[in-house]
Parts: C-alpha cells; structure tokens; sequence
C-alpha cells in the first residue's frame, strides 16, 4: 500500500535525464571566485539587484553539494510572491541552501534569500525544508531570480528580465550544477494590465504564449528541467469579489492562460493554485502571503513538486521497456473485522504493523480519507503514496504511489487495493490486488520478488499483530 506527495523511486533518480545535475567541472573552472567588479556588473546586467546581501552568512562550495546523495535544484520566477515578501521569515535549515546568481556562490539559505526582491520572508525556504524534511531530497539548491511587480512580458525571451534566466542558468554551470526544476509564481501584475478589458480569450492565449515562449527560450540551452506554472492572480482589495467567493473575469482569463500554458510534451506542468489563498493568509492588500499564507502556499507547491515529478517520471517509462506487473496476495488473520478493517485503513499507523516502516506521517484533508502518507523505512529511505480511494462499507482501500526512495524497492509506479472480508466471526480474509511498473533497465525477476518480499513482510507483520491484539483462546 503506497501513496503520492513526492516522487518516486525513479523520481529518487532526479525526474530521469531531466533532473540529474551533471558531474562537476575540473577544480579550476568550479572554483572560480568573481570579483567585486564582476558582481556588481551582473547586478548591472541582470535588470535589478537582491536586496539582500550575503553578509556574515554561511557559505559553502557548491560542488559539495553534489556528494551528499539528491540533489534538487530549483530556479525560482516570478514577481513578488516568488521573492522575499511573505509575513515570516524561515529560518535556515541543514540541507536547504541559497544560490545567489550575483557572485555565483552557495550559502545556507536563510531569508531573505539572495537573488531576489523584498526584506521578508520567502514561502520557496519552507517548501526547501519540506522536500528535506520528508524525503524527497537530500540537499535542496534554491535560485531565486524573481522581481517584485514584474509582468510575464518582462520575462519573455525580449524581455528585460530574461537575462536572469541566463544567469541562474550560466552561473549554475560555472559550478557544475544545472536547474531539476522551475517554478513559476507569477500573475498578479498581468491582472492588473488587464482588469478592464473585454477579450478574456485574447488576453489567455497571449499569457500562455508567452509562457511557452519563455520555456522554448529555456530548451535551447539544453535545459530540460520541469517548468511548474502556479495560478496566482491576487492582489488589492478591490480585485477580489467577496474575500474569494467570485474572481472577476480579469482573474479568471489570466487563470486561464497559467492552466493553457501546462504542455508536458514542452515539459510545462501545472503548479498549486494560490488564489485559494485569502483573508487571514494575505496582507491588507490581499497581495502577499503572511505567515501563515506562506506554510500554506509551500505545502501547495510541495504537493505541485511531488505531482510533476511523477508525471515527469510515468512519461519518460512509457517509452522504455518496463512492462506493467500484477501481483495479488490473499492471506487471512484471525481478529475481530473491525480491528482488521481499522489495521488495513489507518494510513497513518503502519509502523504499528509493518516490519519494515519505522515511522509515518499523514498529509491533505485528514488522515480518514483523501490524502497523502510519507513512510520512513526502516534502515533508510523514503516512500509516499495517496489514498486514491476509500470505503467502510465494502471495507476497500486504494493507495498509489508518488515516490519511492528506497532501494529494496526497484519500482517506479505501484498501486493497491487492498480489500478486508469477513470469512467467519473472528477471522478475516485480506486480499492485495497490486499493479507496479520497475524502474528502467532492472530484470523484470528481481523487480518482481522485491515486491513479494515487501508485501509479505507485510503480511507477516498483520499475522504477527493480529496475535498480539487477538491471541487465541
């Protein structure tokens, strides 16, 4: 039974080909320390500069990075909601660091991030400290170029902000690390110019044009990094109908043209949906994210990082030679079927059962129904999947997986569905109905017997508590 918040076993593998970094450059070229003279040109070049400076903070060579195990490097875009002008800031982390495209250095991040606008906090320093924290990377590289009021036409290839693109890009390189992922967070200042106007057709083709248009720019470099597209649109009091009960056309076109611009074939996928946000999550404006705004929005993007991932990953093993398994495993347990049924469909306890979770966590609306379980396994590694269904009724429950970070288990994709029936009073049946797909390239044996081995870990395991919780006689 396995679930989806992350990404996967082959998202484990850095989104495939896409979101590997490649082998560090020779000592002498990815040591190369820029000038105060360099620096302040980049500021020139690069349209606008951070207002934050690096300081007394902690820096550390990038090219270490790259020992410790995933590395996620993510370029962050966008206008003010992507820069440091949340209402918290986030306190630096182990593992989560800070590119400054300026002087081309790496430093533990800490807001305000460098590299972009705003004094505040930054929601992308949380979302850092979420994929460490629940084990979607060892190491996270944040790179955030976004500049507070800036309109998508600003960040088109003609555009006056490009150029910072090219300078996350060009500087990454110089220390032998590329982009895994974009995000963009950008929209409000495309409301603003367009509010008042009747063509909402016209002005969501041109936004997701321009969209295209950037990541198209972004291909030539031989970038193939995910390009993730936020819907976010919010901003002053007056463009927002009733705290959010109804977004003008304004929003609604430029939404519009954020959900036209996801392309996976051009590797555009869709990001969260950040307009949900309101009220007591924004500032007086209803512009930027406040404290608490912010864990909301990374928790957003963490479930938008998770989803890219794995369908980044389901795209690249369409065209490879993994070939779709099905296992099924029937096994009866003498307890109570209440207690079965509350065993097989607590998401959040199966360390209690299972001999191989050391511990678990639960995500989304509850832990009851529709959400996301992160299990850590014992030894080391990670495994997230969802609940995709649930019934108490017929005592079914389906779970699918987002990622698996954990060695025993080669697979790239699996679902469950796991069914408990009563065969007689005090004894039950439980039948696992299980489809998985293996990573690229492992024997299709081997792949095979290691979910065997998962699954009837697990069933000794449910065997074993039932007796502890039901002995005999």
């Amino acid at each position: 039974m396995l679930h989806g918040v992350l990404g996967r076993a082959a998202a484990a593998l850095l989104l495939a080909e896409a979101l590997v970094c490649p082998p560090p450059l020779d000592a002498a070229e990815a040591s190369q320390v820029l000038t105060p003279q360099q620096v302040e040109q980049n500021i020139t070049a690069f349209g606008f500069g951070s207002n934050a400076q690096p300081g007394d903070r902690l820096r550390v060579e990038c090219a270490d990075l790259l020992k410790g195990g995933q590395l996620s490097v993510i370029v962050i875009a966008g206008q003010s909601n992507a820069g440091n002008h949340a209402g918290k800031r986030f306190s630096s982390h182990d593992g989560v660091y800070n590119f400054n495209i300026f002087d081309r250095e790496c430093y533990r991040a800490e807001d305000p991030l460098l590299g972009t606008t705003g004094t505040d906090g930054n929601l992308f320093t949380r979302l850092g400290q979420l994929l460490v924290e629940r084990g979607v990377a060892t190491a996270v590289l944040l790179v955030p170029i976004a500049i507070g009021g800036a309109s998508i036409e600003d960040w088109a290839p003609d555009g006056r902000f490009f150029p910072r693109f090219m300078a996350a890009i060009d500087g990454l390189r110089s220390r032998g690390l590329a982009p895994t992922m974009f995000l963009w967070q950008q929209g409000e200042a495309n409301f603003v110019k367009v509010r008042d106007k009747t063509d909402p057709e016209g002005i969501t083709a041109q936004y997701a044009a321009e969209v295209k248009s950037i990541v198209a720019k972004l291909r030539e470099t031989g970038v193939k990094a995910p390009f993730l597209v936020a819907q976010g649109t919010l901003c002053w009091l007056y463009s927002w109908a009733d705290w959010g009960i109804e977004l003008t056309p304004g929003h609604k076109a430029v939404q519009a043209g954020q959900r036209a611009a996801v392309d996976p074939e051009m590797g555009i996928y869709p990001g969260p949906d950040t307009d949900h946000i309101y009220g007591a999550e924004r500032d007086w404006r209803q512009c930027h994210f406040s404290g608490i705004g912010a864990e909301h929005a990374a928790e957003l993007w963490f479930s938008s990082v998770v989803a890219a991932r794995s369908a980044v990953l389901a795209r690249s093993e369409q065209g490879s030679a993994a070939e779709k398994q099905t296992i099924q495993l029937k096994f009866s347990v003498s307890m109570p079927t209440v207690q079965a049924w509350l065993m097989v469909s607590a998401i959040s306890e199966i360390q209690t059962w299972h001999p191989l979770v050391a511990s678990s966590e639960t995500y989304g609306k509850d832990t009851g129904a529709y959400g996301e379980r992160v299990m850590h396994m014992k030894g080391g590694g990670t495994v997230i999947d969802d609940l995709i269904a649930l019934s108490n009724e017929t005592m079914t429950i389906k779970m699918r997986t987002a990622m698996i970070n954990w060695a025993p288990l080669p697979v790239a994709q699996m679902e469950t569905v796991t069914k408990v029936r009563e065969l007689q009073p005090g004894k039950v049946e439980i039948v696992m109905d299980v489809d998985f797909i293996g990573v690229a390239g492992r024997p299709f044996d081997e792949v095979r017997q290691a979910v065997l081995d998962f699954l009837n870990a697990g069933m000794e395991g449910a065997k074993a508590y039932a007796a502890k919780i039901s002995p005999p006689g």
